[in-house]
């Protein structure tokens, strides 16, 4: 990360030391916290933009959702990688899907992962209770 992408986000607020606002020049003495605010993706918004993706669905009832993904097909957004997703296609398909606690809605419903270039069943909550509970 660049100086300037540094300073430019402690001006806007983006990192805090000891959960205060400091400028640019400030110098972090040893024992202080620091925080860092990542910007929280806006679903059909401007971060996840809905795009009419084609998804081989296996099974789907009122909580979950099991779709086939092909191998090359990007999971969540990410750099280099901020359309043509599985969450993209995900926002288009469904009006709303919830979020597991303490991720971005950059992880729409999705319960699990796999890689870009692996193929496979992935599953996809569709309600809170389906998102909040053990699958094992």
């Amino acid at each position: 990360v660049s100086r300037n992408r540094v300073q430019n986000a402690i001006r806007s607020g983006a990192i805090l030391v000891d959960n205060q606002e400091v400028k640019p020049n400030f110098k972090v003495k040893p024992g202080q916290k620091i925080s860092i605010i990542f910007p929280k993706p806006m679903v059909h918004g401007v971060g996840i933009v809905p795009q009419n993706i084609q998804l081989n669905i296996v099974y789907e009832d009122n909580d979950l959702l099991v779709l086939n993904k092909p191998a090359g097909l990007v999971v969540h957004p990410g750099v280099g990688h901020h359309r043509g997703t599985l969450v993209n296609a995900l926002a288009y398909h469904f009006k709303s899907l919830p979020v597991m606690e303490g991720n971005h809605d950059d992880k729409l419903g999705l319960v699990h992962r796999i890689d870009k270039n692996t193929s496979g069943l992935m599953v996809v909550a569709k309600s809170e209770y389906a998102m909040t509970h053990s699958w094992s």
